[in-house]
Order: C-alpha cells, then structure tokens, then sequence
C-alpha cells in the first residue's frame, strides 16, 4: 500500500481558515478594535498561506501549532503600519510579538521525545519570556521609580534584575547582542531589523530565541525561581 499523500498548500489553507478567524477576533479584542475586522483577517490569511507555503511534516510539528504562530505573526507586523495606535496597546503588541517569535521558532523544532523533555522545554520558555519581559519593561519600570509610584523594594528588584540582564548581553555574540539592542533599546521591529541587517525575518526571529535562550540561562543562574522574578515584578503593577 502507498503511503497516504501530503495535504497540498490550497488543503492546508482551507482546512485551517478557521484560525485566522479565532486569531483576528482574539487581537481585535485585545487592541480594542483600533484594526477593523477585514484588515485582520486579511493580515491573518496572509500568514495562514506562508505557513502552509513553509510547513514541514517531517519534523512531527502539527501544521495547526506552527499556523497558529504564523498568523499571530502576521498580525502583529501587519497591525505595526497602523497609526495612532494607543501606547499602552502598541506595548501589549511589542510583547506579543516578541513571546510570538520565541515560541514559533521552538515550534519549528522537533517535538520533545518524553514527558520530562517536554517540562525541560516548558521551563527553558518560560525563562525565555520572564527575560523578555523584564527587558521590555525596564524603561516603564524607570519612569514609576521616578515618579515614586513604585515602592522601594520592587524598584530595587527590577534594577538588580535589569542590570544583571545586561552584564548577559555583554557576553552575547554580536548578532545576538544586535538584535537584543535593536529591538528592547531602539524598540525596531523583528521586521525592521531584518530589513536593516538584510536577513529574513525568520532569522532574525531564531537569532533573537536564541539570544533569549541565553539570557534565561544567564538570569537563572542567579534567580533559580526566575518566574517568580516576574511575579514579584509585575504582580503589583494593577
């Protein structure tokens, strides 16, 4: 008996529709309707086929896992060209983008072989994105100290936090260190940084996971309990 054949791109795409549209409503609702519904969607459908265009089987990834990412993706960049957008929903968008682009790079990967190496992963993200987090929210975190909004102990905890971080970027190679400052310290985009650095976005996506990656490893060796870091940091704020 032959094997069963491949889902082609026009399959994929039309067996998934469905999370482009549980995608758009999910954003919409999170930006406050500042997008119309068309434009999401039309964002999202965009995604949905360059995700169908770059699927690989082989690497026991489900398409609907790695679709999903994409579509958030395409979202996100495409929500970017929107002016006028509220600040504090353009910060939600740029964590979103960033925790998007950590987790679809390790959903390209293979899919861990055991329960154990799945808790491994889960806690190596987690890290990930409690590092993002604190980068991303140190010059909001500057601007409560300043205007002593925040009490003393939390603002000493997220400058120890913050600084350490950036004794881990100094031992980042170049690349990833590029990345890191172009997106946290100049707030580009991972497209505008692909633009500059003339790579394609998915590269620049992996190199800023991996930077991540050793970050996380950087901060834990200080903080084992990293995701109470983010508890501490934020749990406060309202």
């Amino acid at each position: 008996m032959s094997p069963p054949e491949k889902d082609t791109v026009k399959d994929l795409v039309e067996k998934n529709l469905d999370l482009v549209k549980r995608n758009a409503d999910i954003m919409a609702a999170r930006t406050r309707h500042e997008v119309s519904a068309g434009e999401l969607m039309g964002y999202g459908a965009e995604g949905l086929m360059r995700a169908a265009e770059l699927f690989d089987p082989d690497k026991g990834v489900s398409f609907r896992t790695y679709a999903h990412y994409r579509i958030r993706g395409a979202l996100l960049d495409g929500m970017k060209a929107v002016r006028g957008m509220p600040s504090k929903v353009s910060e939600r968008m740029k964590f979103y983008e960033s925790a998007d682009a950590y987790l679809e790079n390790e959903a390209s990967k293979a899919a861990p072989r055991d329960t154990a190496s799945a808790a491994r992963a889960l806690g190596a993200g987690l890290g990930a994105l409690v590092t993002s987090f604190v980068l991303m929210n140190h010059a909001k975190t500057e601007k409560a100290i300043d205007s002593e909004s925040m009490n003393a102990e939390d603002a000493c905890i997220s400058r120890e936090a913050y600084d350490h971080i950036q004794k881990g970027i100094e031992k980042l190679k170049e690349k990833h260190k590029k990345v890191i400052h172009l997106y946290y310290m100049e707030d580009m985009s991972l497209v505008d940084i692909a633009g500059m650095m003339r790579m394609h976005k998915s590269t620049i996506s992996r190199i800023h996971a991996e930077a991540l990656g050793r970050l996380r490893k950087h901060v834990e060796r200080k903080y084992p309990g990293t995701v109470d870091l983010k508890k501490r940091q934020g749990g406060r704020s309202g």
